[in-house]
């Protein structure tokens, strides 16, 4: 009796027990499951595409509520095409194909899945659907196929300076024209070619700007490498000369080195530089004043007699380097006038103290120098300018001439005629005029020259008579 009693006490227990237990069991599965439709879904999401390439492989994916082992078909076809019609067979023409429903990892949504090769498909828009048996769920999605695109390699360029380079002194390197035609540049690598180990690829802009030492004199190649963003890389060299440092020799050449100068009348110099070592900076001196910082200063101009210093200063960045070169500027010649016996001539100044010429007139007799009317320089005869001066000496020399002939050439002589008989002379009548003889520097006048006469010789111009009579 014992024995039965507790056998059914422990039966009551179990059953109990039982009662508290399956309840708790029953409510977790239904919330794990609530979620997953016993027959039938509402929804098929197909998640984006985007752009793709000819070739590729596609794989389109697909949430839904649709039950786990569920049927699906899929349709892809270039718009605006409609679908074709289909059957759960899944015979269809072109990128179609059934797939099932899997459960999701968090067993809320399943998922879908299909594959495509795009080897076939031409460039262009495509339209997918997606739908379960009898359509009764459905879902569609886009995506474009664009034409097939070759990737160009990147363009690596990069300049140097100074060209040439010098031992012990840095080298720029600049990589920054590099240029990629289809993406961007992400890494830059340098190879100096003197040894030394390339430097570690980077993607950071200031690795496009390198410096490097060589210590020796020579010729390196230089190279760099890039690497765009879809991996591909290309090299570019270049070829660096390192020599020793060269000074620089200043000279030059002008011509000529002497000429007249004076007022209005300027001496040209012709300057030529010859300076070797590759100067960097030029300066140019006269007489210690600085006139030009050019190289290409070419000419020099003095209108002052003196002596000239023109000197050249080159510099580059090891050294300086001068030059000296004389110019004598002398005054302008002297001048003589024959007519006026006039002397024109201008005295040079002190040496190294230019300064404006001095005119010394000197003439025997003082004669004034006659000026042109229409010039600045004193007038030298028988010269264009002065012309007018020549016609006026000319003429009144040519009046002189005529007037001393007139004045001082003797008459022309005629024989003398018989004198008139002169009727005796009686008492009443004044006593005969004695003869005249008129003495003068162009001659003897004729009259009185009869011998019976007594002759009175009269020189006119002193005025002194002489009287010859007979004792």
């Amino acid at each position: 009796m014992l024995g039965s009693r507790a056998a059914c006490r422990l039966l009551f227990i179990v059953f109990l027990l039982l009662l508290l237990i399956v309840p708790v069991f029953a409510n977790t599965f239904y919330r794990e499951n609530a979620s997953v439709p016993v027959l039938q879904g509402s929804y098929i999401q197909i998640d984006p595409v985007g752009t793709r390439q000819p070739g590729e492989k596609l794989t389109i994916t697909a949430t839904t509520d649709l039950p786990v082992g569920s049927p699906v078909l899929f349709e892809v076809l270039p718009t605006p095409v409609s679908p074709t019609s289909k059957n759960l067979a899944g015979e269809f023409s072109g990128a179609t194909g059934t797939v099932t429903v899997y459960s999701g990892q968090d067993r809320k949504q399943n998922l879908l899945s299909f594959d495509v090769d795009l080897s076939a498909f031409r460039p262009g828009n495509y339209h997918i659907l997606a739908s379960s048996a009898n359509n009764a769920v459905t879902g569609s999605g886009e995506f474009t196929v664009i034409s097939v695109i070759t990737r160009q390699p990147p363009l690596p360029v990069f300049t140097f300076s100074p060209s040439p380079a010098i031992v012990g002194r840095p080298v720029a390197f600049d990589g920054s024209g590099s240029a990629d035609p289809d993406g961007k540049i992400i890494t830059y690598q340098w190879d100096f070619g003197d040894g030394t180990p390339r430097t570690s690829p980077s993607g950071s802009p200031g690795d496009a700007h390198v410096s490097h030492t060589y210590p020796s004199a020579g010729k390196y190649t230089v190279g760099l490498k890039v690497m765009d963003n879809n991996e591909q890389s290309v090299w570019a060299y270049n070829e660096v000369s390192v020599g020793v440092p060269v000074l620089p020799v200043a000279d030059f050449s002008i011509s000529p080195v002497s000429g007249q100068a004076y007022e209005n009348h300027p001496f040209a110099v012709s300057i030529s530089d010859r300076s070797t070592g590759s100067p960097l900076t030029w300066a140019w001196y006269v007489d210690n004043t600085l006139v030009s910082q050019l190289w290409t200063y070419s000419q020099s101009i003095f209108t002052k007699p003196g002596n000239y210093t023109i000197k050249l200063v080159v510099t580059n960045d090891y050294g300086t380097s001068s030059k000296e070169r004389q110019v004598t500027v002398l005054p302008f010649q002297t001048v003589t006038n024959s007519v006026t016996r006039t002397t024109i001539s201008q005295t040079q100044t002190t040496t190294g103290t230019p300064s404006q010429p001095v005119t010394t007139v000197t003439s025997v007799p003082t004669t004034p120098v006659p000026q042109c009317l229409t010039c600045e320089s004193p007038c030298v005869f028988f010269t264009i300018p002065c012309l007018w001066i020549d016609s006026l000496i000319i003429l009144i020399l040519v009046i002189l001439v005529i007037w001393y002939i007139l004045r001082h050439w003797p008459p022309r002589r005629f024989p003398p005629s018989d004198p008139p008989e002169k009727p005796t002379p009686t008492g009443d009548e004044d006593p005969p005029v004695p003869g005249i003889t008129m003495v003068t520097r162009g001659g003897i006048s004729s009259r009185g020259l009869d011998a019976n006469n007594p002759d009175i010789h009269v020189d006119v111009e002193s005025g002194i008579q002489y009287h010859n009579r007979e004792e």
